[in-house]
């Protein structure tokens, strides 16, 4: 699921929602990027991961399989998170 709205964004008109931005040549793998999250270029996911909203991810980065990173994050450029990691905001 890519560019899932948080629930406060549901009540909002459809056309309002932001989505996601992710960058060129990223492999996203099953799981899920909430709105307004966005995911550099070069970036890798395992499967069943997350990415809640505001975050930002930067390039070349791999998310692991079943990684939960936390809204308002940032990840800088380069960064690797093993499977099951769980970075809170």
């Amino acid at each position: 699921m890519i560019g899932y709205p948080h629930k406060d964004e549901l009540d909002k008109n459809r056309d309002d929602i932001k989505g996601c931005t992710i960058g060129a040549n990223s492999t996203i793998r099953p799981g899920a990027i909430y709105s307004t999250a966005k995911v550099g270029k070069n970036t890798r996911t395992g499967h069943n991961f997350l990415v809640r909203e505001n975050t930002v991810i930067g390039d070349g980065c791999l998310i692991g399989t079943n990684v939960v990173i936390d809204n308002d994050c940032v990840v800088g450029d380069n960064c690797s998170f093993q499977t099951g990691a769980y970075i809170p905001t």
